[in-house]
């Protein structure tokens, strides 16, 4: 059986109730599709919870650990698979809920929330496909969104902001970042999928960060810069590439 032949399958069985919907291996529950790359995400897989349904790659699949609540599906691409019964099951909903956006928050008029990003995964045929974005977007409270600024919602899980976060104008967060509290993201800045920034940091004028960056707490970078890299400590970056030029000052601000 192809790997067309398998969608076709979980198809039929989406339709016969054998599962309800798709989600995210790292919020396992009960009648859910779900799949993995690699043996790394195995350990999200919990025993406890009822019929949990898994697409995995032919080399993945934990023979030794079979469990009755688990029922794994192999593939070639797995991501083409999971992708089309996704968009399959999601492709007509229209409604997203915004949830936890404070009443001490205030978004500007002309913000964007839950947006849809991109997120492609490859067909046989050597096209690619947009992935459904079904989550939301998660603000927390004293936050400020400011004006044009466009935050996408999550693919499977929500984009987050936290608590005390200022975000200037024309601002470009895409899906799955998180913002931890008291930072701060200036104007014309542009955050990919995924990119999480921590607590107490600040982010230069029109800087861009690469899919998935992880910045830890107590950062600061310069104006225009373009973060392609992990930052591990805290310090102020500038530079390109970008480099730190001195250690963070806590209370730190321009």
């Amino acid at each position: 059986m192809n790997d067309s032949d398998k969608v076709s399958r979980l198809k039929e069985f989406y339709d016969k109730a054998f599962f309800k919907t798709t989600g995210s291996i790292l919020d396992i529950k009960s009648n859910t599709l779900y799949f993995i790359k690699s043996t790394k995400y195995l350990k999200y897989i919990k025993e406890d919870i009822p019929n949990i349904h898994i697409i995995v790659p032919k080399e993945v699949i934990p023979v030794d650990e079979i469990k009755d609540n688990i029922s794994y599906y192999t593939a070639d691409n797995v991501q083409y698979v999971f992708g089309e019964v996704h968009n399959y099951i999601h492709n007509s909903m229209t409604y997203y809920s915004l949830s936890n956006i404070r009443s001490s928050t205030f978004v500007h008029d002309t913000a964007v929330l839950n947006a849809e990003g991109i997120h492609l995964y490859h067909t046989p045929d050597g096209n690619k496909k947009q992935l459904k974005h079904i989550s939301h977007t998660n603000i927390g409270a004293n936050t400020t969104v400011g004006a044009n600024t466009i935050i996408h919602r999550g693919v499977l899980e929500p984009t987050i902001i936290g608590d005390y976060v200022t975000i200037g104008s024309m601002v470009n967060i895409g899906h799955n970042c998180y913002i931890d509290d008291h930072s701060v993201i200036t104007p014309g800045c542009v955050l990919s999928g995924r990119v999480r920034i921590g607590k107490n940091c600040w982010i230069g004028v029109n800087s861009s960060f690469k899919h998935g960056v992880r910045i830890c707490n107590n950062v600061v970078i310069g104006q225009h810069s373009n973060v392609r890299h992990n930052i591990t400590r805290p310090g102020i970056y500038a530079g390109e590439p970008l480099r730190k030029i001195s250690e963070y000052t806590e209370g730190w601000n321009f």
